[in-house]
C-alpha cells in the first residue's frame, strides 16, 4: 500500500533501533515534482494517448516520449565520488569486494557511481529500487517492473578454427570459435519487451562516458516503466475479455442444457401419457370381451414388458369381480 501511493518506508533496522531506544530520524516525505515531470505525470500521459479503437495506432510513440523526457530532465552527470551512497549500491560494494576481486578497479569504480546515481533519482521519481544480481537492479512503480543491467562490455565475434586449434583435441571438427573480448566500457541494458522506437541499451562513448550522460538510461527507465504498465494493463484487458467470453460461453451451454433437459421432460411426459391411453383402450377390451389374458386378440399392443403384463393381469382380474 505504501509503495502504491509513494509513501516511504522505514529502512531496515528501524524498528529494531527503535526497540532498543535508540534515536531514530524519520524518512521525510518525497517531494514530487509535478504531473508533467513525474512518473504519475507520464503514465496519465501514456493512458491519454493510448488508442480508441484495436486498429487504429497510437498517436505518441514511445520514441517520442523519449525525446521528450530527456527534454524534461536535462544534462545530468553523476559524481566520480558520491558523499552519500545508496543503501543497496552499498551491499552489493560490499558483496564485490568478497567475490569479485579481480574485476577493474577503475571501471568498477565508475559504474558504482553510476548505478548509485540512478538509484537515487528513481527513488526521488517515486520508484522502488531492489538489488536482483550482483551487477543488476531493478525499480518498480505500483507493480510494474524494469530490470537493468550495467556492467562491462563484451565483444563477441566468431572467427575460423586455425589448422593449430584443430589439431588439438579441444576443438576437434568445429569451424568456429566464439571470441569474447573485454572493452573495458561500461553498458547499461534495460530487460523487457520493449518497443523498437524505445533504446534500451547505452554504451561508452569516447567523447562522452555514460557518466557524463547518465540522463539517457534514467529517461529511458522512466519510460520503460510507463511501457511496462500500459503493457500490463493491456493483458489484464485481454484476461477479462477473455474470462467473459468464456463466462458468456458456459452461460450459452447451460441454457441448452436446460432447454433439452425441458424438451427431454415433454418427451417423457408424452410417452407416458401414450403408455395410458393403451392401457386404458386395453381395459375397455377386457372389459367388453371378458376373455383370458392369453385368448385377447394379438392385435392388441403389448408395449408394457413383463412388469406391463403383470399389472395388466391384475387389472383383468379384478375386472372380473366387477
Amino acid at each position: 500500500m505504501c509503495e502504491r501511493h509513494i509513501i516511504p518506508v522505514p529502512p531496515r533496522g528501524y524498528w529494531q533501533k527503535k526497540t532498543a531506544g535508540k534515536r531514530t530520524a524519520r524518512p521525510p516525505l518525497i517531494d514530487l515534482p509535478g504531473s508533467d515531470e513525474s512518473i504519475a505525470g507520464l503514465m496519465i500521459q501514456a493512458v491519454r494517448t493510448q488508442p480508441t479503437k484495436k486498429d487504429a495506432p497510437p498517436p505518441t510513440s514511445y520514441g517520442s516520449l523519449y525525446e521528450e523526457k530527456l527534454r524534461e530532465i536535462g544534462l545530468l552527470r553523476a559524481p566520480a565520488s558520491p558523499s552519500m551512497w545508496h543503501p543497496m549500491v552499498k551491499a552489493q560494494q560490499t558483496e564485490s569486494r568478497r567475490f569479485y576481486r579481480h574485476k577493474d578497479d577503475a571501471l568498477w569504480s565508475r559504474r558504482w557511481s553510476i548505478v548509485n546515481f540512478m538509484c537515487q533519482r528513481l527513488e526521488a521519481s517515486g520508484l522502488v529500487v531492489k538489488a536482483v544480481t550482483q551487477n543488476s537492479f531493478s525499480a518498480a512503480f505500483r507493480g510494474s517492473t524494469v530490470t537493468a543491467h550495467v556492467d562491462e562490455h563484451i565483444h563477441q565475434y566468431r572467427r575460423p578454427v586455425t589448422d593449430e586449434e584443430r589439431a588439438s583435441s579441444m576443438y576437434g571438427n568445429q569451424k568456429w570459435r566464439q571470441i569474447k573480448e573485454p572493452t573495458g566500457r561500461l553498458k547499461f541494458s534495460l530487460y523487457g519487451h520493449f518497443p523498437s522506437d524505445l533504446p534500451c541499451q547505452w554504451l561508452d562513448d569516447d567523447n562522452a562516458p555514460l557518466e557524463r550522460r547518465v540522463h539517457e538510461p534514467l529517461a529511458g527507465f522512466l519510460v520503460a516503466i510507463v511501457h511496462e504498465a500500459a503493457r500490463e494493463e493491456e493483458g489484464a484487458r485481454r484476461y477479462r475479455e477473455d474470462q467473459e467470453r468464456i463466462r458468456q460461453k458456459e452461460a450459452a451451454k447451460l441454457a441448452r442444457e436446460k432447454e433439452a433437459a425441458k424438451r427431454n421432460a415433454l418427451l417423457e411426459e408424452v410417452a407416458q401419457w401414450k403408455q395410458a391411453l393403451a392401457l386404458r383402450e386395453f381395459l375397455v377390451e377386457v372389459r367388453a370381451n371378458a376373455a383370458p389374458i392369453a385368448n385377447l386378440n394379438p392385435a392388441c399392443p403389448w408395449k408394457f414388458g413383463s412388469n406391463g403384463r403383470a399389472a395388466l393381469q391384475t387389472a383383468w382380474t379384478r375386472s372380473q369381480t366387477m
